[in-house]
């Protein structure tokens, strides 16, 4: 990538079109490889219909592990209220992402608490 307007611009696309590309492999490869340096990259879920998120699931996995799910998973906890599909594993993972972050950083409680209230629905 020339430069990191170039790259920027391209998660931006990347983001928007994830839903409807032809190629929807050579997007979320992208956006996978995006997750570990731009946030931006999770715009992304946002632009994903929940009635098919199915395709998409290696990719929130993949998300779940990148820096960028800290600061930017309320557009994954927003997908995964919203869809059909059996999820429950996946929200396991946030919930052991979550806590494993504030551990290791001992952030406000707060913040993670707001991160659990997102996902209580999920639970019950």
């Amino acid at each position: 990538m020339k430069s990191i307007h170039h790259r920027r611009l391209l998660v931006e696309v990347a983001s928007s079109v994830i839903s409807w590309a032809e190629n929807r492999n050579r997007v979320s490869s992208l956006l996978k490889q995006f997750f570990f340096d731009e946030d931006k990259a999770a715009h992304a879920f946002w632009n994903i219909d929940a009635n098919d998120f199915d395709p998409f699931r290696d990719l929130a996995s993949v998300f779940l592990k990148s820096p960028s799910f800290s600061q930017n998973s309320h557009s994954l906890f927003k997908l995964l209220q919203e869809t059909s599909s059996d999820v429950l594993e996946l929200v396991i993972h946030c919930v052991e992402r979550m806590l494993r972050d504030y551990i290791d950083k001992r952030e406000h409680p707060g913040s993670i608490l707001i991160d659990f209230h997102d996902l209580q629905d999920l639970f019950i």
